[in-house]
């Protein structure tokens, strides 16, 4: 028998990722809306990580102002790892539908209720029905 989380990622609005942006499209993004040589921007961004590495290791937190607080913690086992809190103004603009420009498949199955995703399911997989 099925279960009903393989409906939901079958059927479910999925967002359909594009390429992840790496350092060189952000620092050329960088030069372009600062008028820094791109070359200057991909070193800012590779000291940006030098710094957040300098004060880790020495056991301090680090806040990227608008992006990202991060802390050292370890555990009960001594295994040292850190935590990471987003912006929670970033994190909202994130979310905002509104400003999305990205592609969602099956966005209008968003409204879908439990037995709409079992419906699907079933009527797809009869021999695999999905477990009561």
């Amino acid at each position: 028998m099925a279960k009903l989380i393989q409906a939901y990622r079958r059927y479910g609005p999925q967002v359909q990722r594009g390429t992840t942006a790496d350092h060189k499209e952000i620092s050329a993004y960088f030069a372009e809306s600062t008028g820094l040589d791109k070359h200057e921007a991909r070193m800012m961004l590779g000291k940006l990580q030098d710094a957040i590495l300098h004060y880790a290791r020495q056991g301090r937190g680090v806040k990227l102002e608008g992006i990202v607080t991060l802390w050292p913690t370890i555990d009960t086992k001594g295994h040292l790892s850190f935590g990471r809190r987003f912006n929670a103004s970033l994190a909202k603009e994130l979310d905002d539908m509104d400003r999305f420009t990205g592609r969602i498949e099956y966005y209008e199955r968003r409204d879908w209720t439990e037995q709409d995703y079992r419906d699907a399911w079933n009527a797809e997989f009869p021999d695999d029905p999905i477990e009561p």
